[in-house]
């Protein structure tokens, strides 16, 4: 059961890592839009999408801290 926990631990620190990384390639695409002025439909798809994105990793937050207090952490 304790070999199990650690590797759901390290899974979520690696979620966590992608997230970021995601997190961070978003940002530099709507800089690189914004420098483009490629003010199209891409930009509206892109923009829906990384809304998205945004409302999952909000979900992804909230879950993780009751999952933390359900430990016991």
């Amino acid at each position: 059961m304790h070999r199990l926990q650690q590797l759901s631990w390290e899974l979520l620190v690696l979620w966590e890592l992608v997230f970021r990384i995601l997190w961070v390639f978003r940002a530099l695409l709507i800089l690189w839009m914004l420098q483009s002025h490629h003010m199209s439909w891409q930009y509206h798809i892109v923009r829906d999408y990384h809304m998205g994105l945004g409302y999952r990793m909000k979900w992804y937050s909230h879950h993780r801290a009751q999952n933390v207090k359900l430990a016991g952490g």
